[in-house]
């Protein structure tokens, strides 16, 4: 939380589904952000955390091709 109206976090399949969603909260509800629409052909799979460096600027820590030869990302987001 950067302020009491600024948060972010997501939520993901557990078991490694690839349905992750981003999520904004505004201070009175939790709201999904759009990530990019190639991302689950892409098998791209947010990890556990969310890092807030400024309003509307976020990195976290991702993975790209499922289980087997997966590689690390960072993903940035910026203001969409």
């Amino acid at each position: 939380m950067l302020a009491p109206s600024d948060g972010w976090a997501f939520d993901s399949d557990p078991h490694g589904g690839g349905d992750a969603h981003l999520l904004h909260f505004d201070g009175a509800t939790w709201a999904p952000v759009a990530t990019p629409a190639a991302w689950p052909d892409q098998q791209v799979d947010l990890l556990s955390s969310v890092f807030s460096v400024a309003p509307g600027e976020l990195w976290f820590p991702a993975t790209q091709g499922g289980d087997i030869g997966a590689r690390s990302l960072i993903e940035g987001y910026v203001n969409g």
